[in-house]
């Protein structure tokens, strides 16, 4: 069992300690580009003053984080709110398969759509199958050109349904937390 949460800005550290463990080939799929230890510091730390929503797949064992999903609030200038975000996704080598990604794509499907986000943006290489299969399963339209695919799907607005979905998700990862700190401390 894995527990998935949104993090909070005090544990942004673990976060690019997951993202500094991704080979340089998963760096390559989830960020578009070579990105080297420094630049990966930098984007957390910028990521920590820009408006936006990590969701974090945590290792039970270790706390680590083992897979995670940004979701960033693209604000236009005329605007308080974001009606688009664009989400990025990545998990370790060794966590594949599992269904990680697609419960932390489906979690931040609900995040954006709670904060009234219309449209919701992925832009990755389209090698990067993983996440192609991933949006397709969700619906979301793939435009590519290039070697690159932008991918998008149009959100509705939050219901009841969906702001319970989001918040018993959470509270849920707060017990899953809680029942491995037990496990991990005073049952061994």
């Amino acid at each position: 069992m894995n527990t998935i949460r949104k993090l909070s800005q005090l544990e942004l550290q673990k976060y690019s300690d997951h993202l500094l463990r991704l080979n340089s080939d998963d760096r390559y799929l989830r960020f578009g580009s070579q990105i080297t230890d420094d630049m990966i510091i930098k984007h957390v730390i910028s990521k920590s003053k820009d408006k936006k929503i990590i969701l974090a797949a945590f290792d039970d064992n270790t706390f680590n984080i083992i897979a995670a999903c940004e979701v960033a609030f693209i604000i236009s200038s005329d605007s308080y709110n974001a009606e688009t975000a664009e989400i990025g996704l990545s998990v370790e080598d060794n966590f594949r398969g599992r269904g990680l990604g697609t419960e932390l794509f489906k979690r931040a499907l609900i995040v954006a759509r709670n904060r009234r986000v219309k449209t919701l943006l992925s832009y990755c290489l389209t090698r990067n199958k993983f996440m192609m299969r991933i949006a397709k399963a969700h619906g979301m339209q793939i435009h590519t050109e290039y070697g690159s695919s932008e991918a998008s799907i149009q959100l509705p607005q939050p219901s009841a349904a969906s702001l319970f979905e989001e918040m018993l998700g959470e509270g849920m990862a707060i017990a899953e937390n809680y029942n491995a700190i037990l496990r991990n401390t005073w049952l061994k």
